[in-house]
């Protein structure tokens, strides 16, 4: 094994640990991390055969392996497809009668190698002696993955053209989304590129490194685009996620944007709207009857924050009212009553606000409030 190889390989095994990490992660929707991780585990696997066509280190599993690879490359753009989709629209995405049109290309691979696949070994090597091998494929499996190959392109397109509608009002989200489908239109080429040159048989063990690293960085790209999506959609700036990214000002002017500071202010602190505790940007957008993507601007441009650390601060500081005025209620109970879903997100805001727990919080107010009650006494 050459360095080129060792490297990939590691990269085949820290895929695998990145689908194992964005599954179990909390953030972001369920089902789409779900797509991404079936797609990592396909890449991953890829990898590791590239890995096995180069060095031939264990022959009976390249050979038992052989043409298995298409049924990934087969599924990698309905999955992308399918993932933005559940992004950008929150709908399921597993309706049975549209999900079997995108699996149509899967079948055929399988239709069409599904009796090699079944061939044993020794059977295999008769017929490519023989020079028979091909009677068993209705198509020759390079056609079909130069097919695949032209498919995949055309998801990466499709893929934007049809969800970019979702997202007119919103610069950052079709920011966002455009970087996305770059991202796998890149990916999509690298696999084009390869199977023009070695159509045209002039690849080298180089040019498949080079379009297999390639491949890697755009698959690293899409998976934390796809990682940040819900901090984006929540009012985070790509200004701030990515700082090489100019912030649109989507012609706000200045005047407007300070009205729009005032309106946001006051919806928030002297109407109460932070104590809902399922209150998103959009949520806050609607009520103000402002687009989302210049609410976002105007919160992070204003206040110097994003969606969530802005309201988490006046859930924070009703918090700390209630947590010395009512002996009563527990810590979970003023968590909830401020606009918070759960004890621990509540323990995570608060210490990141005062620098202290909710109970350390108490302990000190309490600590200087019979501090404070001792001068006064013995004055």
């Amino acid at each position: 094994m050459n360095i080129w190889e060792i490297l990939i390989l590691s990269f085949a095994i820290h895929v695998l640990f990145t689908a194992i990490v964005v599954v179990s992660t909390r953030k972001g929707d369920r089902k789409s991390k779900l797509i991404w991780v079936v797609f990592l585990i396909l890449f991953a696997y890829n990898l590791f055969y590239n890995v096995l066509f180069w060095t031939r280190f264990n022959e009976y599993l390249f050979r038992r392996l052989t043409y298995v690879y298409l049924v990934p490359l087969s599924l990698y753009g309905p999955l992308f497809y399918l993932y933005i989709k559940r992004l950008v629209l929150k709908k399921d995405v597993f309706n049975q009668g549209k999900l079997v049109v995108h699996l149509i290309p899967a079948f055929i691979v399988l239709l069409n190698c599904g009796r090699f696949y079944m061939l044993p070994l020794t059977d295999r090597v008769v017929f490519w002696k023989q020079g028979t091998l091909f009677k068993f494929f209705f198509i020759n499996p390079t056609h079909l993955e130069f097919g695949l190959s032209i498919l995949l392109v055309i998801y990466a397109i499709s893929t934007y053209i049809m969800n970019r509608k979702s997202y007119v009002q919103d610069d950052e989200m079709r920011l966002w989304l455009k970087i996305t489908s770059y991202f796998f239109m890149g990916f999509a080429l690298s696999w084009l590129v390869y199977d023009i040159l070695s159509f045209s048989d002039v690849l080298t063990d180089k040019h498949d490194y080079i379009i297999t690293i390639s491949m890697i960085i755009f698959v690293g790209l899409i998976t934390y685009f796809g990682y940040i999506h819900t901090e984006i959609f929540e009012g985070k700036s790509l200004k701030k996620l990515i700082p090489l990214t100019k912030y649109n000002r989507s012609g706000l002017s200045d005047i407007l944007s300070r009205e729009y500071k005032v309106k946001i202010w006051d919806e928030v602190k002297n109407k109460e709207l932070f104590l809902n505790g399922d209150l998103s940007l959009s949520d806050l957008s609607d009520a103000l009857g402002m687009a989302r993507h210049h609410t976002s601007q105007v919160i992070n441009e204003h206040f110097g924050k994003g969606f969530h650390d802005f309201i988490n601060e006046f859930r924070v500081e009703e918090a700390k009212k209630l947590l010395l005025g009512n002996d009563d209620l527990k810590i979970i109970e003023i968590a909830f009553m401020v606009g918070f879903n759960n004890k621990m997100s509540f323990h995570r805001a608060f210490k990141k606000i005062t620098n202290m727990t909710p109970t350390k919080y108490i302990q000190q107010s309490t600590l200087h409030h019979s501090n404070s009650n001792y001068v006064t006494d013995n004055q």
